[in-house]
């Protein structure tokens, strides 16, 4: 089956004091038949109860229920892993989006926007070939229904730009304070889904890619939110009626925020939240400690300089 996409939206826009413009849209997008990797070439598992340690490997906290599979022999036992690539995940977003701008006039404009939303699905993947797929139990894919790894669910964007309005003046005030545009975009979001990973192949299925820490389901963490600030600074020096020299400063992440993330591919975010040990049998679970701390950075305070000749 192909997949395909249904979205509707509902939107109500009005435009108040001549320049500035509100605006309220409601978004709604289902996919289907999306395309999904799954190993199909497993025996039924077998329900099995682990241990579960803290950081230290020493105290336990609890005990865990995993679905263990042997790939000692395979209904296609000549055969490692058959991957099918099926058309069976689907996925779910609702999404309100909330904007209030000002169209250019008197020397300025500006634009707020907030979005707030959920994204929800099964498990589609990037359907790389040469890799196994995420699918923790090959038969029970409801356990991979949660939040999708595009979810985010608050996002505020503005942005502005000024052109002060100085031509009146003349003399040494003139040349020092006419001819400056100001503009700048700031960003604020919430963090994206998480998935716990847990490695050495718990389930025993020969993926060490598709599992997790026993007790918790598909991208139930939440990553670091985002904050950023970018300015822009231009100064325009006119030489005549037709031709002008623009020197421009950009700053991005002008304040030097430290914005935090975890390790990414194709399939989203990830991070290793346990380590599986098969001895003694059926195995044992020890959780890391140190599992959201931050091992990655957005780039640091940059500054750009740029000159621009006009004729």
């Amino acid at each position: 089956m192909n997949p395909y996409v249904q979205q509707g939206s509902l939107a109500i826009e009005h435009q108040f004091l001549g320049d500035f413009r509100f605006a309220a849209t409601y978004v709604l997008t289902k996919g289907t038949h999306l395309n999904r990797t799954r190993d199909v070439n497993l025996f039924t598992p077998n329900n099995v109860t682990v241990p579960i340690f803290d950081g230290t490997s020493s105290n336990q906290i609890g005990t865990g229920a995993i679905q263990q599979f042997s790939t000692a022999t395979r209904p296609v036992s000549a055969i490692g892993q058959i991957n099918t690539f099926e058309s069976a995940a689907s996925s779910i977003y609702h999404g309100m989006f909330l904007t209030l701008g000002k169209r250019w006039s008197r020397g300025y404009q500006f634009q707020v926007s907030y979005t707030v939303s959920k994204a929800i699905d099964d498990g589609p993947d990037s359907l790389i070939v040469t890799r196994a797929g995420q699918v923790q139990n090959t038969y029970n894919t409801r356990d991979e229904r949660g939040l999708s790894v595009t979810d985010q669910r608050q996002r505020f964007v503005m942005s502005w730009t000024y052109d002060p309005d100085l031509r009146g003046l003349s003399g040494a005030a003139k040349h020092i304070l006419d001819g400056w545009k100001f503009g700048a975009i700031s960003t604020a979001s919430s963090g994206r889904p998480l998935a716990g990973q847990s490695s050495g192949d718990p389930n025993r299925d020969g993926n060490t890619r598709n599992d997790r820490t026993p007790g918790f389901g598909r991208n139930t963490f939440i990553g670091f939110g985002y904050h950023n600030h970018d300015l822009r600074v231009t100064r325009i020096f006119r030489i005549n009626e037709r031709q002008r020299v623009e020197f421009l400063t950009e700053f991005f992440n002008i304040f030097n925020k430290t914005n935090l993330l975890f390790g990414r591919n194709d399939d989203g975010f990830f991070r290793t939240h346990s380590s599986f040990s098969s001895s003694p049998s059926p195995g044992r679970i020890n959780q890391f400690s140190n599992f959201l701390v931050g091992n990655e950075a957005f780039n640091p305070r940059q500054i750009q300089f740029a000159l621009k000749y006009f004729f």
